[in-house]
């Protein structure tokens, strides 16, 4: 498990906010009519299925999501195949459901792991500004405690104009000192494994396994620390 890391030269943290993905996927067939149904849906987008664990989505261990091109071209995926794909999240569709939006003609078809179930779950990365910190103790020890943040994530060409996510650290990924205190407005970058759509709010949940931050408090002595180190901040990304 690694160990969060404060480091306010870290250079991805002055870039511009981002929040991409990598994964595989296939476009949601549903109930099948007798008449059939055509190989491609023509809409400007189409839905799947992401793998969770369930925690945050009342034990379903899936989310639905949007795939979109940026161009907002029909994506012309073909139901029976599974893609690998690439690009940015962009906000929420209007049944709620996240934006996965990639470039049309960069989706490569897979022929591992096809099945639903033997799929990784989606790789999410991104820069953003945390609006809200909240600590939960699960159990007796240190590593029993889990940090909920809200990051907000601004971008354009999202429909709100930015995506808001929750970014899940500690208990089963990185590791934060209870020492530790987030700080509104502060900037994280993070790396982890998409973790649904929580219920009832529809955010996006990412179970955070790699993360650096630019400042935090330390209880211990209530000062800033911004130039000190919980792990080693030599930058690394």
């Amino acid at each position: 498990m690694s160990t969060l890391t404060v480091n306010p030269n870290f250079p991805l943290l002055e870039g511009p906010d981002t929040l991409r993905f990598t994964g595989k996927f296939q476009p949601h067939v549903g109930p099948i009519p007798w008449w059939g149904i055509a190989a491609c849906h023509n809409g400007t987008n189409t839905s799947s299925m992401a793998r969770c664990s369930g925690t945050w989505t009342r034990g379903l261990d899936y989310s639905l999501i949007n795939l979109s091109t940026y161009d907002n071209s029909p994506p012309r995926l073909n139901r029976f195949q599974v893609y690998t794909l690439a690009g940015d999240i962009l906000g929420y569709g209007p049944l709620g459901h996240v934006n996965f939006t990639f470039a049309k003609g960069d989706e490569r078809r897979t022929y591992l792991d096809t099945a639903f179930g033997d799929r990784p779950r989606v790789n999410i990365s991104g820069v953003g500004t945390i609006t809200r910190a909240m600590r939960f103790h699960v159990g007796p020890t240190e590593e029993d405690t889990f940090v909920q943040l809200s990051v907000s994530h601004e971008d354009n060409r999202s429909p709100q104009g930015y995506t808001r996510i929750r970014c899940i650290l500690g208990w089963h990924g990185v590791f934060v000192p209870t020492d530790v205190e987030f700080l509104e407005g502060s900037r994280l970058h993070f790396k982890g494994m998409f973790d649904g759509l929580a219920q009832p709010s529809g955010r996006l949940v990412v179970e955070v396994s790699k993360a650096t931050v630019d400042h935090v408090n330390f209880l211990t002595d209530a000062t800033s620390a911004s130039e000190s180190e919980i792990a080693n901040s030599n930058g690394e990304d």
